[in-house]
């Protein structure tokens, strides 16, 4: 039912703890990248920042959900 998978993902959510982490970028477009990251964050929670200056990807979310993040961004660079 609707209320058991919301507490799923309600308990899922606090089990697992919000982590940052920045992801060097060599050769794909930073810009372009941050689209494609932010449909594998949690809506409302997760953020991913485009950092020009250092090449890098800031993505601030739940652990798994970062670690999805991450995976995107070696697969497209």
């Amino acid at each position: 039912t609707k209320e058991r998978l919301e507490a799923e993902v309600g308990a899922r959510t606090a089990a697992s703890s919000l982590t940052i982490k920045v992801v060097p970028v060599s050769y794909a477009d930073i810009t372009a990248l941050v689209t494609q990251i932010t449909p594998v964050l949690t809506p409302g929670k997760g953020k991913v920042t485009p950092d020009l200056r250092s090449s890098s990807v800031v993505i601030y979310d739940l652990e798994d959900n970062v670690k999805r993040a991450e995976q995107v961004i070696k697969s497209l660079d």
